[in-house]
């Protein structure tokens, strides 16, 4: 399965106006079998291509985050007030996959506590196999870059226990996904795949990739990235 997550840049105004042209691209050139994306609009020709399930960013909103899938999808949560978050449950075969695409929101405080708290409220629906994608705005190095009264560090600590990193498992680095700071000299890895542990222990991803070329970059504030995963591990449960 061809796994995509990205946040693509609609509440960037410099970005906005090529939305359209980032959905192009998103569908006609990497050709998702799902579709994790954030800060979007689905626009309607991209809807009778997939199946979808989305849920806005705030109330009132026009943009969010969204489930594309080749097939049907359900939606089984979508809240708004920690970030757009939304899960649903995906018809593969023999066992349904649940998906999530999540974008963290950046309080006062900081976005640690709101985000542990959005991950505990997806206990109950993240039955194995699952995919969770999407910005955290936090990385794996950001205790060393912050320090860890913010609580980065632990955070990364604890998601480990129950999450497969696909991009950190295979490389063991980070990879700029967001340069939005560019200009202060900060280009971050925001944006993560995790899968349940059982699918990446025994082998289920064979690749994970980011794109942050020069198209990209024109694109939105994020770069998407790509993972291939097989979920067979799961087959006969």
């Amino acid at each position: 399965m061809r796994i995509v997550t990205w946040n693509m840049g609609f509440n960037d105004y410099a970005h906005r106006p090529r939305h359209d042209e980032a959905w192009r691209f998103l569908v006609d050139e990497l050709q998702p079998d799902l579709a994790l994306v954030q800060e979007a609009i689905v626009p309607e020709w991209a809807q009778r291509q997939f199946r979808v399930a989305d849920g806005k960013a705030f109330v009132g909103g026009t943009w969010g985050s969204a489930v594309l899938s080749v097939n049907p999808v359900e939606k089984i949560l979508a809240t708004w007030e920690r970030g757009s978050v939304v899960a649903a449950t995906v018809d593969t075969s023999p066992v349904p996959l649940v998906a999530v695409s999540l974008q963290a929101r950046v309080f006062e405080e900081g976005v640690i506590r709101r985000l542990t708290e959005t991950f505990s409220s997806l206990e109950s629906v993240l039955q194995p196999p699952f995919v969770v994608g999407g910005d955290f705005n936090t990385f794996r190095s950001a205790a060393e870059r912050y320090g860890r009264a913010y609580g980065h560090g632990p955070f990364w600590e604890n998601l480990d226990r129950e999450f497969w990193d696909c991009h950190w498992n295979m490389f063991h680095i980070e990879e700029a996904t967001f340069w939005g700071r560019s200009g202060r000299g900060h280009e971050l890895q925001d944006d993560h795949i995790l899968i349940d542990r059982a699918t990446g222990e025994t082998g289920g991803v064979s690749a994970c990739s980011v794109i942050a070329d020069e198209r990209v970059r024109r694109l939105s504030d994020h770069g998407p990235m790509i993972a291939e995963v097989d979920f067979g591990v799961h087959a006969g449960t």
